[in-house]
């Protein structure tokens, strides 16, 4: 019975640390993300109090991330709808919420969107500006061109570099003398 209790404990705390990256960066896998209820997949974020995710860094679906003391490595398959869900809810819940002065602006993880363009509107029209937003902002283009997404993030500097492809990647890794290798993903890949 203490074997059992000791390897359940020791099991708590591995699963709990592969969560904290270091430096105030994050992982929250997918099924514990619906589990507190959000609803936008797996992310790495930065954030003083875990499970507070105002500075998204990789958005959903992360495939893997490995890290040390300086870097985070990570692997993202883009979630294009759960991308497009966070728009919108971010846009209905600040239009709730902000004054309706005008020229107000409605502030979104990347970029932002006049209050006067989304006054009156439903939520299929928002939707509709979601992807418009989606399918022309720079950020979300550089994100969704590649099935398969590589980022670095420099824990010392905060710099997050990506999305590149796997070519792109290696070639900032091996630049940068990073020494951490993914090997459980259809080969290596390093």
């Amino acid at each position: 019975m203490k074997k059992t209790l000791v390897l359940f404990v020791l099991f708590l705390f591995i699963s709990c640390d592969e969560k904290k990256l270091g430096n105030s960066y994050y992982y929250l896998p997918n099924y514990e993300a619906y589990d507190l209820g959000y609803p936008y997949g797996s992310i790495i974020y930065k954030s003083k109090n875990e499970n507070v995710y105002d500075n998204v860094i990789v958005y959903s679906d992360i495939l893997h991330c490995i890290y040390d003391d300086n870097y985070i490595l990570i692997i993202q398959k883009p979630n294009k709808d759960l991308m497009i869900k966070k728009i919108v809810n971010d846009i209905v819940s600040c239009k709730s919420n902000i004054g309706k002065s005008k020229n107000s602006q409605i502030k979104l993880d990347h970029g932002e969107i006049s209050y006067d363009l989304i006054e009156n509107t439903s939520v299929n029209k928002i939707r509709k500006i979601a992807d418009s937003i989606f399918e022309n902002d720079k950020y979300y283009k550089r994100v969704i061109i590649n099935p398969i997404n590589f980022y670095i993030i420099d824990k010392v500097t905060n710099f997050v570099y990506g999305p590149f492809n796997e070519e792109e990647f290696l070639v900032v890794k091996k630049r940068k003398n990073i020494q951490l290798n993914f090997n459980d993903i259809d080969g290596p890949i390093n």
